[in-house]
């Protein structure tokens, strides 16, 4: 898809908007590590597979610490749980490195005067963890024997200051270290090997650098455009107008295996973007309300239905072989981007699967060079396997790829959205955070009186006859849970135990899985939110530039903490992780608009500013 793109159609905005790598050791290591730290990863929910070797190894004898925002299954097993404050993984971290370099482990002068905005007083105010835990999650890191650290696509924005960890620990580069990154989707890594990112070729070649466009242009007989192209969240902008501009910078938007309607609480324009743009093709296996919005659709073959490969977390890649005949018109990915290419002017030889990986990828990736068909038949090899007599490598020692994090790699929902259509899945999962208790109505008489009296207390009773519409709407499809959700909180903002039963009457469902959902994603909430969102970045390069002072000024300022609104309802204070505009640090974001350089003398005329606007 990505050569489609590039070399047909001239442009680099392409992306896997749920894509991750980071620099993965084998995952069997984790069984014989004697030491793990785990972050912001509920691994036996997103990887049962790590997951029941990361027990195996606690309940032999491995010092396990759980870094998460919310209570886990994992920790049950962990030496140390740490249950932070949502967002500040990071300022543990940095706190810990700080610990270790005052305990006379090596680090760079920079590194050194990063530690040093991170003294354990301010860790344990922000993040909420006690100075002896962190004490004590530092002297079972501060250990002769590597430490391997676990990440997950929550915390992706903070694989930085992992890497930083390990190398203070000198855990790279060694069996039993590394840092590894977790994601909860399928050939997360194949995605980024592959190229299907805005700045890099396949291999992680960078795309604005000549020598790396080179061996591609003389394969692929072209000229490569070295410009950089959009991630997700900048195409949406594109097509939207907003994108440098008012003038519609993207008129093609090309979906392939991606249901966009359900990024809205991310993205917020993605239904304007998706009504708007000139030429919408949805490429999918499966029926979504893409479709509506589709000026083409192309039934693509699924997994089982056509030959590949996939890599996984470890950086093992194997082979997938078709068990079935595709259905209807349905073709395989490769046959549909040949014909297209074709179509459009070019002259692409059709060709097998295992034709692209040995003439094309191998040749040109040099990190793949060794590996062919056969070889992998049975089992699968480890990049980097750079030629014929290489066995593959468990652990990168030697130059590391970079640490890809996907626009959207935090907001996930493609193995939900599968068990929605599921009947009596749902009730099997486990509420990760809410406020509230579930409640089962016991008639629905009493759903839809209480469901009033909330409307009429929100002053929204009008409401009634538009929410009953999307109910009405939906009622008959599978998987419309979550755009109801979605729509019904757009209206009143929030949706309490009351909502949701009401929702659960409309669309025919148990109320459990209308708990289990709201209370599993982050993006709904169950308590009212304010007109105005303000968001306060936490990563290392905002923390050290001073966002706790922020903090700080806007907590007394508003008179809530973060998590809460405004008793007026015009503010909610939220902190995140990383919002990927270092160079401007500290950050806030209010709504959509971002402010950099933030000076906490002026924040308050800042956030008053937005006083009585629409949000």
């Amino acid at each position: 898809m990505q050569k489609l793109f590039r070399v047909v159609l001239g442009g680099n905005h392409i992306e896997s908007p749920f894509a991750g790598s980071g620099l993965n050791n084998s995952i069997g290591e984790l069984e014989s590590a004697k030491r793990i730290i785990l972050i912001g990863c509920d691994v036996t929910e997103e990887n049962p597979v790590a997951g029941t070797f990361i027990k195996r190894a606690a309940n032999n004898g491995c010092d396990l610490i759980v870094v998460d925002s919310c209570k886990t299954k994992i920790g049950e097993f962990a030496t140390v749980n740490l249950v932070v404050k949502e967002g500040t993984e990071s300022v543990l971290v940095n706190g810990i490195i700080r610990e270790l370099i005052e305990r006379g482990r090596e680090g760079s002068d920079e590194l050194k005067d990063v530690a040093a905005n991170f003294p354990a007083p301010k860790v344990s105010q922000l993040t909420g963890i006690a100075a002896e835990d962190v004490k004590m999650a530092t002297e079972l890191l501060d250990s002769e024997e590597p430490a391997m650290l676990v990440y997950g696509y929550r915390v992706a924005p903070f694989a930085g200051t992992f890497v930083q960890l390990q190398e203070v620990l000198g855990n790279l580069g060694c069996e039993n270290g590394g840092v590894s990154y977790l994601g909860p989707l399928n050939n997360s890594q194949g995605a980024c090997d592959m190229g299907l990112l805005p700045g890099y070729l396949p291999g992680f070649a960078p795309g604005d650098q000549d020598e790396a466009r080179r061996p591609f242009e003389e394969a692929w007989n072209c000229s490569l455009n070295p410009e950089p192209g959009f991630t997700l969240p900048g195409m949406v902008a594109g097509i939207c107008g907003s994108q440098g501009g008012s003038k519609k910078g993207i008129r093609l938007l090309y979906c392939a295996g991606e249901n966009l309607t359900l990024t809205k609480p991310a993205i917020p324009d993605v239904t304007k973007a998706l009504e708007s743009v000139d030429f919408l093709v949805v490429q999918d296996i499966l029926d979504s309300d893409m479709l509506n919005y589709a000026h083409v659709v192309l039934p693509a073959a699924a997994w089982a239905e056509e030959d590949g490969t996939y890599t996984n977390c470890e950086r093992r890649i194997g082979r997938v072989r078709r068990a079935v005949e595709a259905p209807g018109e349905a073709r395989a990915e490769t046959w549909i981007f040949t014909q297209l290419a074709n179509r459009l002017g070019s002259n692409w030889s059709e060709a097998s699967s295992r034709e692209i990986w040995e003439k094309e990828i191998a040749t040109l990736v040099p990190y793949l060079k060794g590996i062919t068909y056969d070889r992998i038949e049975e089992g699968g090899l480890q990049w980097p396997v750079p030629d014929s007599e290489s066995l593959g490598t468990s652990y990168l020692n030697g130059d590391r790829p970079p640490l890809i994090r996907g626009s959207l790699n935090s907001f996930n929902y493609h193995h939900r959205r599968l068990l929605e259509q599921c009947d009596g899945l749902l009730e099997s999962l486990t509420a990760a955070g809410g406020v509230g208790t579930r409640v089962i109505p016991s008639n629905q008489q009493e759903v839809t009186e209480e469901f009033i009296k909330l409307l009429e207390e929100e002053e929204k009773l009008d409401e009634k006859d538009r929410i009953d519409q999307i109910l009405d709407t939906y009622r008959t499809k599978r998987g419309g849970l979550i755009p109801v959700l979605q729509q019904v909180q757009g209206i009143l903002g929030f949706l309490p135990v009351s909502v949701q039963n009401y929702i659960a009457n409309g669309l025919g469902l148990p109320p459990s899985d209308v708990f289990g959902v709201v209370t599993f994603y982050s993006f709904f909430t169950m308590v009212p939110r304010g007109r105005h969102t303000i968001r306060v970045c936490l990563g290392t390069a905002c923390f050290v530039k001073g966002s706790a002072k922020l903090l700080e000024t806007l907590d007394r300022h508003l008179g809530v903490e973060v998590g809460g609104t405004t008793e007026d309802r015009e503010y909610s204070l939220e902190i995140v992780r990383c919002v990927g505009a270092c160079g401007l640090a500290p950050v806030m974001v209010i709504d959509d608009a971002t402010h950099g350089q933030v000076d906490p003398k002026k924040i308050v005329e800042i956030v008053e500013s937005y006083r009585g606007a629409s949000g």
